[in-house]
């Protein structure tokens, strides 16, 4: 038989932030799914779909990117990361995600109007 108090009881401590946004980031990617097989050459549907996928999946890691480097931000010593540093970093993440995107999203719209 049990004795009262043996037992761990669940704790009332938020998760971390850099845990929830790792589990975030994993639920989004596991939704989000792999990228459809492009069988034989490529149309401007496949290329189209490609560029959707991999918004939906740099999203995720966007959203992570920034999460990771916030709280590192915020625990590095005065002056090692400043957040004007963080969001320099953030926004050349967006901008690689944009172009690569747009990149995709003009492919598919030449190759359709070919």
């Amino acid at each position: 038989m049990a004795q009262a108090g043996r037992f761990p009881t669940m704790s009332a401590a938020p998760m971390p932030v850099i845990k929830a946004a790792h589990y975030t980031l994993i639920a989004k990617l596991i939704e989000t799914g792999e990228a459809d097989r492009i069988v034989g050459v490529a149309d401007h549907i496949d290329i189209r779909d490609r560029a959707e996928h991999l918004r939906d999946v740099l999203s995720a890691v966007g959203t992570y990117v920034d999460a990771i480097l916030d709280d590192t931000s915020y625990n590095a010593p005065l002056g090692t990361l400043s957040p004007s540093k963080v969001k320099d970093l953030v926004n050349g993440f967006k901008d690689l995600v944009s172009d690569t995107i747009g990149t995709l999203n003009t492919a598919s719209i030449d190759l359709e109007a070919a």
